[in-house]
C-alpha cells in the first residue's frame, strides 16, 4: 500500500528539505542520511529522519532529527519525545521508507 500524502504535506516536506539544503549551502554544517517514511501507527503523517552536524563556539555537535508532518502541513520535531534510543529504534523499525522524489511511490490526495 502506497502512502497517501496531501498537497499541504508535500509543500511542507519540500520546504523542510530546501531548508536543509540551504543550511549546507551556507556552510553552517552538514546534513546526511535523509529518509522519508511513514509509520502506520500514525496514519496520515509523514516523517523525515536526518542527521545534522555543525560547529558552534569551536565545538562540533551531532543531532539525529525526526520531523513529523501532519495532513495540514504542520511540522513537529519529535526526536525529544523518545525516552531513550530503544524507543526511537522501535519507532523507526515500524516505519516504511519511500522516496519522496519518486511520485510512483506515494499517492497524492
Amino acid at each position: 500500500m502506497k502512502p497517501k500524502i496531501t498537497s499541504k504535506q508535500l509543500v511542507a516536506i519540500y520546504n523542510l528539505l530546501n531548508g536543509l539544503q540551504e543550511f549546507e549551502r551556507k556552510g553552517l554544517g552538514r546534513i546526511s542520511n535523509i529518509i522519508t517514511m511513514v509509520n502506520f501507527g500514525a496514519p496520515g503523517d509523514v516523517f523525515i529522519r536526518y542527521e545534522k552536524e555543525y560547529g558552534s563556539s569551536g565545538e562540533m555537535f551531532y543531532e539525529f532529527r525526526i520531523a513529523q508532518i501532519d495532513k495540514e502541513g504542520n511540522v513537529l520535531f519529535i526526536d525529544e519525545n523518545f525516552k531513550n534510543m530503544f524507543e526511537r529504534s522501535a519507532f523507526l523499525g515500524e516505519c516504511k521508507i519511500f522516496n519522496i522524489e519518486d511520485e510512483s511511490q506515494y499517492e497524492k490526495i
